[in-house]
């Protein structure tokens, strides 16, 4: 990354010119020649930094992007350049980021949270013996920190998968594990799937059905429209879910996507094995740029953003109504849908009124209760509760 320099004098020249211009004043106005000798040497001093400078700068990372996890740690190293000018650099720490050792032009950061940041450094120049200086802001490396996702064991799955292998028991017949039922043997079947005890007390053949093990498709949707600020804890918490149930869906073989409504609308398409994580993190942290977008977009979700029977997540604080909408309209499609309540805490201060926090919790409930009659389940999430324990309800019956 190249910037142009400005240059300015430094506080050096500006104290060599005020200690020459008062010694000049001082030997006109006191008819004192002996302080123009001492004024001499600073003028010539001055009249050095009338030189050719270096008018760019060139600041540059070994790597332009660095990635990591939550909590650990990332090293920066950078060169920079700017021809007969000394350089130093500072870097500007954003908030999420911080500074464990910083040694010449090498930097070891540590990500507190997760996000994607542009480190800023101030590269300051001095040339000309220190006499002139410029200042300038560079940001040559990208941080992108991923949310780091907790195990999850349970996790939910449509009533209708896709002819596809996988680890799901579905209610077709085909090659499994999970008994089915018993029919009589015909042409074609295998010798190895004849069920001996009921075909000799029948006296006829008899071959054990098994169900199907299939894979199925699963979306993640992540409500990114704007919230107040008793609520902004919830963005984080929709991050954190949607990288958990990507993360367990990739695991048993299932196809994982993503779907971001609100500031910036993106989407990914279900694709299976562990870059497919990874793509997805990148897609949120792109649909997320400033943690809370100012500017929602609204519109519905395009067809090819969701493939047919897909299995939807949606985690969302359910405080604006286009995610509704939104979620009515995939419903409609025939998605099966449902919907992890990430707000915790009551969207206004309620300054520790238990009548209103009440009221609240009465209007969450008949929402949720709204919601279910248009065949969309909503489950919250407590505080001091896993996802497991808050998708394990959701598990017991494939969902419609």
């Amino acid at each position: 990354m190249t910037e142009p320099l400005r240059w300015h004098p430094s506080r050096l020249a500006r104290s060599l010119a005020t200690a020459s211009a008062t010694a000049l004043i001082l030997a006109v106005l006191g008819h004192r020649p002996e302080l123009v000798v001492f004024a001499a040497p600073l003028l010539g001093a001055l009249a050095s930094a009338w030189r050719p400078v270096p008018t760019h700068v060139t600041v540059q990372a070994e790597r332009p992007t660095e990635r990591c996890f939550e909590q650990e740690t990332v090293t920066v190293n950078l060169s920079a350049d700017a021809h007969r000018a000394d350089l130093a650099l500072s870097p500007i720490m954003p908030a999420g980021l911080t500074l464990l050792r910083h040694a010449g032009e090498e930097l070891t950061i540590r990500a507190e949270r997760w996000g994607r940041f542009l480190l800023p450094f101030k590269v300051t120049a001095h040339a000309s013996g220190g006499l002139l200086q410029a200042e300038v802001v560079l940001e040559p490396v990208e941080i992108r920190v991923y949310p780091r996702p907790e195990p999850l064991r349970t996790a939910p799955r449509p009533e209708r998968l896709p002819d596809r292998i996988g680890v799901h028991i579905g209610r077709a017949r085909g090659e499994g594990v999970e008994f089915h039922g018993i029919r009589p043997y015909v042409a074609g079947d295998q010798l190895s799937r004849i069920n001996w005890p009921v075909s000799v007390r029948l006296g006829r053949w008899h071959v054990t059905e098994r169900r199907a093990e299939r894979a199925t498709d699963m979306v993640a949707l992540i409500d990114t429209y704007p919230v107040t600020d008793p609520a902004r804890s919830s963005l984080d918490l929709a991050v954190h879910g949607a990288a958990e149930l990507v993360q367990a869906a990739l695991k048993r073989g299932d196809r994982a996507g993503m779907l971001a409504l609100g500031g910036i609308m993106r989407w990914l398409g279900p694709d299976v094995g562990r870059r497919q994580f990874y793509r997805i993190a990148d897609a949120v942290l792109d649909a997320t740029p400033d943690r809370l977008s100012t500017r929602p977009t609204g519109g519905r979700v395009p067809r090819s953003a969701i493939p047919p029977h897909a299995c939807v997540i949606a985690f969302s604080p359910l405080l604006d109504a286009r995610i509704g909408l939104a979620l009515q309209d995939i419903r409609h499609r025939g998605h099966p849908t449902l919907i992890v309540d990430v707000l915790r805490h009551a969207p206004v201060r309620t300054g520790g009124d238990p009548l209103i926090e009440r009221v609240w919790r009465l209007q969450r409930r008949s929402l949720y209760r709204d919601l279910a009659t248009l065949g969309i389940p909503v489950v919250p999430w407590p505080e001091g509760s896993t996802l497991d324990a808050v998708l394990h309800p959701a598990t017991h019956r494939p969902l419609r």
